[in-house]
């Protein structure tokens, strides 16, 4: 049995709390447009199923977790993932590890752009009234036992 567990970054609001220009949705979608100049773009491929079931796994599901930014949900298990998240991404320079090099390399901006930017990506995550969350997409398929 295998599980495999793949982030979808592309920012997502049931509730309309994250406006359409948000500083969210641009820093994924420079993102996404400079990685996609790479071998290993940030894009969700949506194909797991299909190369999993190639690779000769049966038993294939996938399990998709909301996985709010900062901690805003009522739920418990959502409200401590969004505690997770928001540490990784902002607290522990998660979105500075995962933007430096893609908007340096590729749009040619300074450490100085950057960090400027990124304030404002910061400043939505820690808004409260901001509900934005990504999914993670939880795979698991089991290998049939060779005959």
């Amino acid at each position: 049995c295998i599980e495999q567990l793949e982030i979808d970054f592309q920012p997502r609001c049931d509730d309309g709390t994250l406006p359409p220009n948000s500083y969210l949705r641009q820093w994924y979608d420079y993102l996404a447009q400079a990685t996609d100049q790479t071998p290993k773009t940030i894009r969700y491929a949506h194909n797991t199923r299909q190369a999993l079931s190639q690779a000769g796994f049966t038993d294939i599901s996938e399990r998709v977790i909301k996985a709010p930014y900062r901690a805003w949900s009522t739920d418990p298990t959502a409200f401590n993932i969004g505690n997770f998240h928001q540490t990784a991404l902002d607290l522990c320079f998660g979105l500075e590890a995962l933007s430096l090099g893609p908007f340096y390399r590729v749009f040619g901006w300074s450490k100085q752009e950057i960090d400027g930017f990124l304030g404002g990506v910061r400043a939505e995550i820690r808004n409260r009234s901001i509900h934005a969350y990504t999914n993670i997409h939880v795979w698991t398929a089991r290998r049939p036992l060779a005959r």
